[in-house]
């Protein structure tokens, strides 16, 4: 079995309960079940690659999964800083969006067990060193005594590190194919149309500041006139919901990847059930009426 403590499932008081009733405002709860399901994310990503519960993958493999889970469970982490003071959600969509990206990839790698689709993740981003350097090169090229800048050297080597850590070299990364794109991977991990839309198109308005993402976050309207929005855009309870069912759909597909054998598999991929029925029965109450014939 994996050897290691899971948070505890979170826990609220009728009180509190009444009180977001009353008050139409299920914040409070919405930022435990968020901090629940990141602990969730962080302690799944330290799990053992040598576990006699997981099937033998290759280290780089393993190790682009729980850098993943990781780098969810941070950006979650960063969110809640940000939300604990009820104010920057419009910083949060930016982190949103990532943490929808590296969820939706790790479902994707998941889904198979070949190294194909690992092979194009590593490639796909090293690609982009790759160019770097070349451009560093040709800058160097174009000197009369052809010598690199200190800097330039530390960042060939770091390039060349990036490559050499995948188990890469320059014609593999070259010749492999990219990863498909993101409205393709949607697809192909079981999403439609809308949820893509919803999730990258409409998440790209925080990353690019496009004019909705300005006139929603960034200004407002006084006596005819667009001002400027002060710094009180809250996180929505939409945005914590949707992200951790994200995390959570993520986690459930490391776990069924990993796991050969039905025990360990059901006893590790209970927490994620029991994290997905509360988060889900709570955003019941808390839509009120939203899903209700208008």
């Amino acid at each position: 079995m994996v050897e290691f403590s899971l948070p505890e499932r979170p826990h609220f008081s009728d009180e509190l309960i009444d009180r977001c009733k009353r008050s139409g405002d299920y914040g409070a709860v919405a930022f435990e079940w968020y901090k629940h399901i990141g602990l969730l994310a962080n302690r799944y990503a330290n799990a053992a690659r040598l576990s006699p519960a997981f099937r033998a993958v290759r280290p780089v493999h393993f190790a682009v999964l729980i850098g993943s889970l990781n780098r969810c469970s941070r950006l979650m982490l960063a969110n809640l800083r940000l939300a604990n003071e009820g104010k920057h959600g419009e910083a949060s969509r930016i982190l949103d969006r990532c943490i929808f990206e590296t969820c939706t990839k790790v479902t994707w790698l998941c889904e198979n067990t070949d190294s194909e689709p690992f092979e194009r993740f590593l490639a796909d981003g090293l690609k982009r060193d790759l160019e770097f350097g070349e451009l560093i090169r040709g800058e160097i090229q174009k000197r009369k005594d052809g010598k690199a800048l200190v800097i330039e050297e530390r960042m060939l080597a770091s390039i060349e590190h990036a490559i050499t850590s995948a188990g890469l070299d320059e014609r593999v990364v070259k010749e492999t194919k990219k990863l498909p794109d993101m409205a393709s991977l949607h697809q192909l991990t079981g999403h439609e149309r809308l949820v893509y839309v919803a999730i990258e198109r409409m998440g790209s308005h925080a990353v690019h500041g496009s004019w909705t993402d300005l006139r929603t976050n960034y200004l407002e309207v006084e006596d005819e006139e667009f001002v400027l929005r002060d710094n009180d855009v809250p996180m929505d309870v939409n945005q914590f919901v949707a992200v951790s069912t994200f995390v959570l759909d993520a986690l459930e597909a490391f776990i069924t990847f990993m796991c050969e054998a039905k025990a360990p598999a059901e006893a590790l991929l209970e927490p994620i059930c029991s994290a997905r029925r509360g988060i889900l029965d709570f955003f019941d109450s808390a839509v009120g009426d939203d899903f209700e014939p208008a």
